[in-house]
């Protein structure tokens, strides 16, 4: 205090004093750092969580492709043992039937082609050798049309001649 005193000029003799009272400092630029020192600190903490979700997210991703193609390959498998297992029903099913065929044409006894075809008696095996034979007739007759054909191209589809080319001098 004295130096105080000393310094301010203050004389008791003239009734100077001197009087220390506290008076209270203002906080609000403290305040203020700390705002935005937190504020710093949870953006970093949210782009750290952001990260850790991204990779849990990778990850996720990851293991739900691994689990699908397991998956789809464990249906592929599942489909192509289904389709053997139908094949074989099937070849056995045609082996029955052929069996069942074979035995009821021993029952039944020989066969006649005629019978086979639902030919009735002799006039329709005729009639059928007949329009087998015009069929015949009619396949031997194209070739020779065909042979024939070029000759009877009109004149417009012919080829045309070119001009001869001027003979310069």
């Amino acid at each position: 205090m004295r130096t105080v005193s000393s310094a301010a000029g203050i004389n008791q003799d003239r009734g100077d004093t001197i009087s220390v009272e506290p008076l209270p400092f203002s906080t609000e630029l403290r305040d203020r750092r700390a705002a935005e020192e937190q504020a710093a600190k949870d953006r970093e903490d949210r782009i750290f969580y952001m990260q850790i979700a991204a990779v849990l997210l990778v990850l996720a991703l990851i293991a739900a492709y691994i689990m699908m193609r397991r998956k789809k390959k464990q249906q592929e498998l599942a489909a192509l043992a289904e389709q053997k297992r139908l094949e074989e029903e099937e070849k056995r099913l045609e082996e029955e039937r052929r069996k069942a065929e074979e035995e009821a044409a021993k029952a039944a006894g020989p066969v006649r082609l005629a019978d086979m075809y639902g030919f009735k008696g002799d006039a329709s095996l005729e009639a059928y050798s007949g329009l087998y034979g015009m069929k015949e007739e009619a396949s031997q007759e194209v070739p020779a049309e065909i042979e024939e054909q070029p000759a009877e191209m009109p004149e417009e589809a012919a080829p045309a001649e070119e001009p001869a080319a001027p003979v310069e001098a």
